[in-house]
């Protein structure tokens, strides 16, 4: 059974960001919770790679239905569930985008509350046999080519 503690670090960080980058979340309640998990023990048997392709879950943002906030009896409109081992091995920075990319998926408008997908969607092989096909996957390496150019020029101007 899986155990849940409140990740007071994720809220911190949460509280900084949401004022600047998500406005939208300003005075929703939005818990931040740690699913503890205990290290695998060592085995015998030699571990077994991923299936290339697996999707490592990090974390994951779920909307609270009416149902479960009249259960808990808080106005609690969004969970984000940690991964406790992979949290715990992330650099603050890491932590910072990881809390920040759980946020963006956190809608909120005059319909009320609802989850956001991912910007883009697409697989490696499929731009390399295709390019950019869809608006959305050019879009978003647009701003990838521009975020390393920014941040390539900010290398070089620190001397690194």
């Amino acid at each position: 059974m899986a155990e849940y503690i409140t990740n007071d670090e994720a809220i911190a960080i949460a509280d900084s960001l949401i004022p600047e980058f998500h406005p939208r979340l300003i005075g929703l309640k939005i818990a931040h919770l740690l699913n503890v998990k205990q290290p695998q023990k060592p085995s015998k048997k030699p571990k077994k790679q991923p299936r290339q392709g697996k999707k490592i879950t990090m974390a994951k943002t779920s909307k609270v239905s009416a149902k479960m906030q009249a259960l808990a009896e808080q106005d609690i409109k969004f969970v984000i569930e940690y991964d406790s081992l992979i949290w715990d091995a992330l650099p603050e920075d890491k932590k910072t985008a990881l809390v920040d990319h759980e946020l963006c998926h956190a809608g909120n408008d005059a319909d009320g509350c609802y989850l956001v997908n991912h910007s883009v969607e697409e697989f490696r092989e499929i731009l390399d046999r295709r390019g950019f096909w869809k608006s959305d996957v050019l879009q978003f390496a647009e701003t990838c080519e521009s975020v390393y150019h920014s941040q390539e020029n900010s290398n070089e101007q620190s001397g690194n």
